[in-house]
């Protein structure tokens, strides 16, 4: 029963409204916009690095709260790593509205977010070698931009004028910009594999901000 009693308690502080109404906001992200690959299964791809997708990502971005309305637009910057070795730039141009709670007024809310984001292919730092004789893999550029869409979920708490969030997006109509080759060797015989991302990738964001 006291645990009913403080559960009820601690939701309903999350309820209450912040003491602030604020319409714009600037914040700081962290987390990763993930592509999938390989594209195609092949016997080969159980020894290419790049199938693991990794990726770190930091970014700016600026938030707009249209008025009494329960919806905003966010645009961002992000600087991103893929692959262990891809540099990009990351633009997402996003419309955000509420599920549970007023995200620019409550503790505590749940929202959507839709979008479309423009990516920059800039550089390779470097390719990736396999310790193993004769085997390694390299990554190219195929396509230097590209626009996709996404859509996912946003959270976070407000205090006061600080907010901490956290989302979660799809991205999804991904076309073709890198391509690698693996090469590795089976009984002795040399083969020779290629290689491009998915159509479909996931970002994941945990950011502080400001509102004003």
């Amino acid at each position: 029963m006291r645990a009913m009693i403080l559960t009820g308690i601690i939701l309903l502080f999350f309820h209450q409204p912040s003491n602030c109404q604020t319409y714009n906001s600037i914040g700081l992200d962290f987390g990763g916009y993930i592509v999938g690959t390989p594209k195609h299964a092949k016997a080969g791809d159980k020894y290419n690095s790049f199938m693991e997708s990794s990726s770190s990502m930091v970014g700016l971005y600026y938030e707009r709260y249209l008025g009494d309305l329960p919806y905003s637009i966010k645009g961002g910057f992000y600087l991103n790593e893929q692959f262990n070795s891809v540099i990009s730039f990351h633009i997402p141009i996003e419309f955000n509205g509420n599920i549970l709670g007023k995200r620019n007024e409550e503790g505590l809310f749940l929202g959507y977010t839709g979008g479309i984001s423009c990516n920059f292919i800039k550089d390779i730092t470097y390719g990736f070698r396999f310790p193993s004789p004769n085997t390694s893999s390299d990554i190219f550029i195929s396509k230097d931009f590209y626009v996709s869409p996404h859509a996912g979920l946003n959270t976070g708490i407000n205090f006061k004028r600080m907010t901490l969030s956290f989302s979660g997006l799809f991205h999804f109509l991904i076309p073709e910009y890198i391509k690698y080759e693996t090469k590795y060797s089976v009984n002795n015989t040399p083969i020779t594999e290629y290689n491009s991302n998915k159509s479909i990738g996931v970002s994941l964001r945990a950011g502080i901000s400001y509102r004003f």
